[in-house]
Formats: C-alpha cells, structure tokens, sequence
C-alpha cells in the first residue's frame, strides 16, 4: 500500500510538473501574438450581425489563424495567414439578433502554435433600441437623437440612438448594416470605395433608408455612384430664405435665416416636400428600402440649433417602413406547404426517421414522423410477444432452451417494422426545399435574396454546399428579432445546422465540408447576393385611360419565369393579377383607382410583386429542388410614360 501511495504523488508530482511546462509553453507563445478587438460603429448597436475588428500583429515566426465566433446554432471561422512582423486587421460579424452572443462568450484565434481567447469589448446594446447611424469624418452629430427635454426638464431616452463609422472603417457588406434602421452619409462619405458603396445599396434594399444631406458641399451628391438612385441629380448650391416647409414635419418648427441648399433635376418616381417650387425634402424607393435627400446641411448653419431636427429625423429614418420590409422577408421566408399554400412553420427532426407518405421519395420534406400511438402499440406487442407469449409458448412445447433463439428473431422483426417506416426517406435522393424573397430595383444591377431552405441528405458523409455570393447565414429560420418584435415564428426550435456546416467566412460564407448524418434534415436562413437579374419595365397599355382605371403594359425583361404578377402604386391597385410570363413576354394588367391607407402613403413609387417558377435557384446547390410554389418577387420597376396619379 505504502509502495501504491508513492508511485500515485509520483504520477501526481509528473502530471503537475506537465501541466506547468504545457501552460508557460502556451503563454510563451502567446506573447507572439497582440490582439485587440473593436467594434466598427462608435456607439448603440441594434439588433443583427454587428461588425467588429480584429487588429492582430504577429512578432513571431510565419502563421496561419483561425478566428472562431460563436452564434446560435454553432460557430463561423475566419480564416487568415500571418506572417512574421506583419499586423492585420480582420472584419468579422457577431449575432446579436437575439443577445446570443455577449462580452462574456468565448472567441478564439487558434494558429499553429498556440489557441488565443479574446473577450469582446463592453457595448451599448439594447434589445429596444433603433440605431441610426452615421458615415463622417466626426462623431458625435446626432446627439440630438438620444434625448429630448420635457416640460418638467427631465430627460427621456428616445427609441432611435445613433451610432458612427468613419468612412475609411465603413464596411463593405451589407451584413455590417443589419442593425441599423437608417444610415446618414455625412461629411467624408465621397471617399467611400467602391464595395462600401455597394453594399450600403444592397443593406437599403432590403429595407434600410439611406439619407444624403445637401448644403454648400456637392461632391457626395455628384459622385457617379450614387446618381441612379439618388432623387435628384445634376446638384448645384443655391440659397433660399427660411424652411417653413418643415414645421408639419418638425414638430411645427421652422427655421429662419439664410440656408444653402441644393438644387437639380428631380428623378420622375421621387416625392418632394416644396417650398413654393423648390424641393427641399425628396424620398425615393430602393427595392424594400428608400433614399432621403435633405436639400439642405442639417449639422450646419441655422439648421444646427435648429429645435425640431429630432422629430425630423425621426419621421424620415424610416422605423415604420424597416419593421414593414423585415417582416415581410421573414414571412416571405417561411416555407410554404404546396397541398394548401398556407405557411407552415417547419421544425426539421434531426436524423429522425420518418413514416413516408405517398410522395415522400420524391419530396422527403412532407414525410411524417409515426404517431405516438403507433409507436406505443408497437412497442406494447414487442414486449408481449417476446416475454410472456414467447415463453408460454416455448414452455408448453417444452422447447425452452429456444428462447436463446426466438427473443432475437422477434427482435429483429420489429426492427425491420420500424426500418420499414424510414424505407421511404432511404430510398429518397439528396434534396432541398427553398422559400424567400428576391429583392430587385431597375435603378440598380444589384438584387438579392433573403429566404430559407431546408436540406435533406439520405446519407451520412462530408459535402459541399456550392454557397455563392452568401452575405450571412443563421441557423434554422431569420431570427424572430429580426422583424422587430414580429411575432410569427417565436419559438421556433433552432437546428444545430451551422454546428454541422463548418462555417467559414472568407469576405463571403462558405461551407465545403458539412457532415451530416443518416437521414439528416436541416435548415438554414441566409442573405445572398445575386447581379444582373434584369428587371420588369412598366409601360402605357392599350385603349381608352380615364381618372378611375387604365391599362399598363408589364414586360418581363428578367431571365426569371414570372406567375401571379401584381402591380400597385399609392392609390392604384390592379383589378386582377396577370397570369405568368416567360423571360421577355410582355402582358397587360388593368389598374382600378382605389383610396390610400397610411402604410401606402408612406410608399414610394410603383412595385411589382411575382411568384419566381423558374430560373432561380438561391442557397446551396446540392441535391435537387422541390419547391413548386416558387420564390416571391419585389421589384421596383423601370416606368416609362406612366403617371402615379
């Protein structure tokens, strides 16, 4: 005993001894690493994927690193090399969506020598919180936002908190905007890059409002980039006296004095608040989303103690609108039950077999789980027959050492009843099931989808998903914080699919190498990023137009198979959807005159909507899709000759 005790302190004393090189080993090759993480916007951040940096300089030899953040559903990697004496800087994206993720989870960077944990910094995150950010060369310019004196001077917190990003730090995907309601370009936006530029327009199609303020500097107005869906163009300064046109807008404010606006040809589909005949005020329709024109600088001259610029701002950041377009994407992108077109909620049970139904070797989505029932009667006659009627029977036959024999034959004949209820979904090939919305504007070459799908792989094993141009990704269904406090999919059971995706995010999402299991099911939600899709043109229709009904000519000039197409605008609707249209085909659709509600009035400008039946197919390309009911289409079109009112 006493020999036993000391070869345990032995072992004891070694492993001690191990563990202490181990950890000055790791802490010795850590010093070769400096990292610091910061958040890009400067101040509140909303709900979404918030974007941070990554500043990391290497003082040892040549590495490759893995950055790993957490989300709901697994982690996505960041991938990058690092050589010796080199310092980089590493955009990645954290979900805050549902406050999943908070200073206190764990994210590595993990290289060939060592494995590095980071804390993300504190930040002002707030789960009630609208942000209105700031593109500018200085913060702190919509301070106005957060408060608002009272009668009694108290203060209160207002819904909208703003947030900044210098210009050169601004990101580059749409994904980095998803938490702002509104985005201001102020001073300094001009030196945007190009991808900045196109990413702020894509963010902004899918609901988010962009604002370009006017005054003595034009060179944002004028830059090439942003003149297809600016509302007016061709800018010049000019000076007017006063802005009495805002006090329905501010509050009953005005402002008086000298003010330098701007002034230029207005785009045929933009709405403008006038002073006398000059716009002052001009919004335009960006697919989901809009674009505002202040005419006017509102950070300088009369306009910076100017007592109403918070309501202004706030009645034209577009909160209403943003709730309005992230709800109909998350309901867009519910998948749809083909017997009935109800939306149904779908809950994939993972690697579970499942009863097959009539159908369901070719669509393994609509296979069904065997009821409890089934199963407890199944069970019941397993334990009946293998114990007291496998034995009774036996004991009379006097054939009890066959018991030995028997119990595993009826063993193994309930197991092929039970694998007789999976035979379908064996039999079924790799197969997906899509649903969502593709976002397009005639103004822009950019169009995007925002939808979920569902993956069916018959066979355990490694595959590559084909993921291109995919902006974000989250497990499962859009996250109910998505829309805002909608409310229709709370709840809903998340799917550990981006544990199993091996997610990698390389300026775009990737997956090479998803391992699935047997009969696996999973879901996934993603933004992806599509170009040249063409567009749907409206034109004058034939015969007789009068105040109360007309004819429009709809021409599909899309490489999209097009059914069930509506064309509405503010105060006009159509009598009846047209049929379908192949790429190219032109139809005509009968608009009837019709009163305007309060959500319609704050729309801009004409829209189509369409079910997509061919030539789309988003999200991963592996197996087959089965989706019948097609995609839901919104897109601005390009009016040529046709009067909104």
């Amino acid at each position: 005993m006493r020999a036993k005790a000391n070869w345990l302190r032995i072992d004891k004393t070694l492993a001690a001894a191990f563990f202490l090189c181990w950890l000055s080993l790791c802490s010795a090759q850590d010093r070769t690493l400096r990292a610091t993480i910061q958040p890009v916007f400067e101040g509140a951040s909303g709900r979404g994927y918030v974007p941070y940096t990554l500043t990391i300089e290497n003082v040892g030899q040549n590495t490759d690193a893995v950055l790993t953040v957490p989300v709901e559903g697994g982690n996505i990697t960041y991938p990058f090399s690092l050589p010796s004496g080199s310092q980089k800087r590493v955009t990645f994206f954290v979900d805050k969506s549902s406050g999943y993720i908070s200073a206190e989870s764990p994210i590595t960077i993990r290289t060939n020598r060592s494995l590095v944990p980071l804390r993300l910094p504190p930040s002002n995150y707030s789960e009630s919180e609208n942000v209105i950010g700031m593109v500018c060369d200085v913060s702190g310019l919509l301070g106005f936002m957060q408060t608002e004196k009272k009668s009694n001077q108290s203060t209160e917190t207002l819904a909208i908190q703003p947030s900044y990003v210098k210009p050169e730090n601004a990101p580059d995907r749409s994904v980095g905007y998803s938490a702002l309601t509104a985005l201001v370009l102020g001073e300094g936006s001009e030196r945007l890059n190009d991808l900045q530029v196109e990413a702020i327009q894509r963010w902004a199609m899918q609901g988010g409002t962009v604002i370009f303020c006017g005054g003595a500097n034009t060179a944002l107005l004028n830059d090439p980039r942003w003149q297809s869906i600016l509302p007016l163009r061709n800018v010049k300064p000019s000076t007017i006296s006063g802005l009495n046109a805002l006090r329905a807008y501010a509050g009953g404010q005005t402002v008086s004095g000298s003010i330098t606006i701007v002034t230029g040809t207005q785009s045929p589909d933009a709405v403008s608040i006038v002073q006398g005949s000059t716009p002052v005020i001009l919004t335009r329709s960006l697919g989901l989303g809009r674009v505002v024109m202040f005419a006017f600088d509102p950070f300088s001259g009369p306009m910076e103690t100017f007592e109403g610029r918070r309501r202004l701002f706030s009645r034209f950041a577009g909160v209403g609108e943003s709730i309005n377009a992230r709800n109909t994407l998350v309901q867009n992108a519910a998948i749809h039950d083909e017997s009935n077109d109800e939306i149904m909620v779908y809950t994939p049970p993972m690697a579970s077999p499942a009863v097959p139904t009539r159908n369901s070797t070719e669509n393994p989505f609509k296979a069904e789980m065997p009821s409890a029932r089934t199963i407890i009667w199944i069970l019941i006659s397993y334990f009946v027959l293998v114990v007291p009627v496998n034995f009774i029977v036996l004991r009379l036959l006097k054939k009890g050492e066959l018991a030995w024999v028997t119990a595993p034959l009826i063993s193994v004949c309930f197991a092929v009843i039970f694998f007789r209820f999976a035979a379908g979904l064996y039999k079924s090939e790799m197969a997906t099931n899509s649903a969502g919305t593709l976002i397009l504007d005639a103004k822009s070459p950019h169009s995007v989808f925002v939808g979920t799908t569902q993956m069916f792989f018959p066979r355990g094993g490694g595959y590559d998903l084909g993921l291109e141009q995919v902006d974000y990704v989250y497990d499962g269904n859009l996250p109910s914080d998505y829309g805002y406090g909608y409310s229709y999919m709370y709840n809903t059971p998340r799917t550990r699919t981006l544990d199993a995706m091996n997610v990698a995010d390389a300026g775009q999402i990737v997956s090479n190498n998803m391992r699935c299991t047997n009969l696996g099911f999973y879901q996934l939600a993603y933004g992806q990023n599509f170009v040249d899709q063409g567009t749907i043109r409206l034109l004058p229709g034939s015969g007789v137009q009068s105040r109360k009904q007309m004819r429009v000519k709809v021409v599909n000039a899309t490489k999209l198979q097009l059914k069930d197409i509506s064309v509405s605008s503010p105060g006009w609707k159509e009598v009846k959807v047209l049929g379908s249209l192949n790429p190219g085909a032109t139809g005509e659709i009968t608009l009837e005159k019709t009163s305007v509600s309060n959500q319609q009035a704050r729309r801009v400008g004409w829209l189509v909507k369409a079910r997509v039946v061919g030539g789309l197919r988003p999200g991963p390309q592996v197996g087959r899709e089965v989706n019948k009911l097609g995609f839901s289409l919104i897109a601005v079109p390009d009016v040529q000759g046709v009067k909104q009112s």
